[in-house]
């Protein structure tokens, strides 16, 4: 079996309360809408949950595996502008965990880290049968549109670079070019608002900053109705879109949270080698009940992936020569700038 459920979530704070503690509740409400347990979650705003020797992470799991009925095991990433780095969740019944950079981990490049290398177990009866894959979850930059695209520029690595199927997610901060996906009424946003995800126009007027999403998955040309250039990755939701264009992208964000209206920001992705993977109709974003409160400020992502199209043939790779360098052979960049192993101070997001 090769088919799985796939899961995108920023929840809000991780559950972090006032008075110190942690309230997952909210987060099982929204998973409870989900089509089926996920066999992979991508999740942002795990706010501190190293701190304890990651009670808190390991709650989070306990909380979805109490909801979901299966077990999650979990690893957090790293995030340089304070302690709220992503995490990635996953049934270790389904997947079998290959590579995970922890922060901190001395020899790691900054395009590593946030990416995980996965096992499908049922795909085959030895490790080199498996089928694997590429999964990565980021939380861009909320308040500068150059740093998210110095950040793209990272991520990009993953899309057509990249030989191994890749699906990555994350609250990206910004949307992308084409006025297809959800827009906002930018004049009725405060400025610090309008600053951290627009720009201001050649023509006098704020608009979305997109360059960052336009990086990875291209930028909109209205003639033709297509994306050019860009890394060589997909948003799942237009893809889904091209499916059934009667079916509008929504925001992922809940309505009255940005003046000015929400918009499409966290974005599931695919690079060339995931597209056959990607099982049309799965994409949702879950919209909860307006009349409770919000289990977060984002909504719930899901999709399906049927991953029998990543198999790798098995290959025998001849010895090092004696003294020899090993290199990661999956890396796309072996040059890029390593992790910093101290600590960044602690700042909002």
């Amino acid at each position: 079996m090769t088919c799985i459920d796939v899961a995108l979530i920023n929840y809000q704070d991780g559950g972090l309360r006032k008075d110190g503690g942690y309230d997952f509740r909210p987060l099982q409400r929204a998973f409870a809408v989900a089509p089926a347990p996920p066999a992979l979650i991508l999740f942002c705003e795990a706010k501190k949950y190293a701190d304890e020797a990651g009670v808190p992470m390991y709650g989070a799991a306990e909380a979805l595996s109490d909801e979901l009925g299966v077990p999650y095991s979990v690893d957090l990433g790293w995030m340089q502008r304070g302690p709220m780095p992503p995490a990635v969740f996953w049934n270790p019944n389904v997947l079998t965990l290959r590579r995970w950079w922890r922060p901190g981990a001395t020899g790691a490049y900054l395009d590593q880290v946030n990416v995980a290398k996965f096992a499908v177990v049922d795909s085959g009866a030895t490790a080199a049968e498996r089928a694997e894959f590429l999964a990565f979850v980021h939380h861009l930059s909320n308040v500068s549109g150059d740093d998210r695209l110095e950040e793209a520029r990272r991520i990009g690595r993953y899309g057509s670079m990249q030989q191994l199927p890749v699906i990555g997610g994350g609250d990206f901060n910004s949307t992308a070019s084409g006025k297809h996906l959800p827009q906002r009424r930018w004049e009725e946003a405060p400025f610090p608002s309008r600053r951290h995800k627009g720009m201001l126009g050649p023509d006098g007027k704020w608009g979305p900053d997109t360059r960052a999403m336009d990086y990875l998955i291209g930028w909109w040309d209205k003639e033709t109705g297509q994306r050019k250039d860009g890394a060589g990755l997909h948003a799942v939701a237009e893809l889904a879109w091209r499916d059934d264009p009667s079916k509008l992208i929504v925001p992922t964000v809940n309505e009255g949270v940005d003046p000015g209206g929400e918009l499409l920001i966290d974005y599931l992705l695919v690079n060339d080698a995931m597209l056959p993977s990607v099982i049309p109709g799965s994409y949702q974003v879950h919209i909860p009940d307006p009349s409770a409160p919000y289990p977060s400020d984002h909504r719930l992502v899901t999709m399906q992936l049927d991953l029998k199209f990543c198999r790798q043939p098995a290959r025998q790779l001849p010895p090092e020569p004696a003294g020899a360098v090993t290199r990661d052979t999956d890396r796309p960049d072996v040059n890029a700038h390593p992790v910093p192993t101290v600590a960044a101070p602690t700042a909002r997001r």
